[in-house]
């Protein structure tokens, strides 16, 4: 599906045409505007009740590589399956104004269903879920006290840790690994945790002899120290790690420089990639990566799942909801050039178990 956006200034114009035109001002959920190629909110037949969805990104371009450009999937998707296109504005910047002004024009231009992706958007949601009380809103991956019109969308990090390292010992039994954190948030540890629970599952029931030890757990204490996360990396790699999974923001992308030296040099080193895939930065001599694979929160899924819900009446508004690797919400990419068929089957079987309460995994240790 093609890319549609749309800027303030062009909605705003849309808006003066759409007031003179007849039923423009209905307050249902699933309109009978149909739109034009252009999916102007003005546009209208009377052939099918089409959906009126849109996002805003977070200050962020659209094609992010991370959370916009995967919500955005999402809604295309849903869009195919479901018969409309959506639209996305790219705010200039993050500031909480900002945002709400990307919100208000949505909101004005009658779209009722509006997904805002990341911790930005707490404080504009938190506000517009009141102001509009006839708009159904989607908050991905930040908290917030929903509203009845409110969605929030979180992810049980601890069983994409768990996949990932299920997938990564079996790909390569007998290895050991290290953690690269930035901060010690609760999502850091929580992944770390999973982590670990899937090191633990994979050496006992799998036989993949997989271990971590207590040395090689670092947090840098900042999400922001590229070269400390290198140095990090190389005494790691150096004492004899042959994976490290990093959850350290742009500190990790220090692991996945040294990684990156490292293989060009022709020395093993791996990286287990984090929130989303990052494959693409782990890449040297063009067509290879020291990425397996990442413990990814699928904000694709998330972000169809919603507008499915919502097309048949269970809008999931008022609370939160956490998705997991038993729901298609966290685990693994879908395409793991470095993993192995039997890792990738034993990270399916793993989401499976996790599914059918086969699997338990803990998201703290108390």
């Amino acid at each position: 599906m093609k890319k549609h956006a749309i800027s303030f200034p062009a909605i705003l114009s849309l808006l003066i045409i759409a007031s003179l035109l007849p039923g423009c001002s209905g307050k249902n959920e699933i309109l009978t505007e149909e739109p034009t190629e252009t999916t102007s909110p003005a546009a209208s037949t009377e052939e099918s009740p089409v959906l009126k969805i849109g996002m805003l990104t977070n200050g962020e371009q659209i094609d992010d590589n991370g959370i916009n450009e995967l919500v955005w999937d999402g809604l295309s998707r849903a869009g195919a399956e479901f018969g409309f296109e959506p639209i996305f504005i790219e705010t200039e910047g993050a500031d909480p104004s900002v945002l709400a002004e990307g919100i208000r024009t949505l909101a004005d231009a009658g779209y009722k269903l509006i997904f805002c992706p990341g911790l930005a958007f707490s404080e504009p949601v938190a506000k517009a879920q009141n102001q509009y009380p006839d708009i159904r809103f989607v908050l991905i991956d930040a908290p917030l006290d929903a509203a009845a019109n409110t969605a929030v969308i979180e992810f049980a990090v601890e069983q994409a840790g768990f996949v990932a390292a299920v997938a990564s010992a079996v790909n390569f039994p007998g290895s050991e690994f290290g953690f690269i954190g930035g901060m010690e948030t609760l999502a850091v540890k929580q992944y770390l945790l999973g982590f670990q629970q899937g090191l633990e599952y994979a050496t006992g029931e799998l036989g993949a002899n997989a271990s971590i030890k207590p040395g090689n757990i670092v947090y840098l204490g900042t999400f922001m120290d590229m070269e400390g996360g290198r140095k990090t990396a190389s005494r790691m790699f150096g004492d004899g790690v042959d994976i490290i999974f990093t959850a350290a923001g742009m500190s990790g992308a220090g692991a996945f420089q040294e990684a990156v030296a490292r293989r060009s040099g022709s020395s093993l080193a791996w990286v287990v990639g984090v929130d989303v895939d990052q494959y693409r930065y782990g890449v040297y001599n063009d067509n290879y990566s020291v990425v397996i694979t990442s413990a990814v929160k699928k904000y694709d899924s998330a972000s169809y799942e919603v507008v499915r819900m919502y097309a048949n009446g269970t809008f999931p508004g008022g609370k939160t909801t956490v998705m997991g690797a038993g729901d298609g919400g966290a685990g693994i990419p879908g395409d793991n050039p470095n993993l192995s068929e039997a890792a990738v089957l034993a990270a399916h079987d793993a989401a499976e178990g996790i599914k059918n309460g086969l699997i338990i995994v803990r998201n703290s240790d108390d």
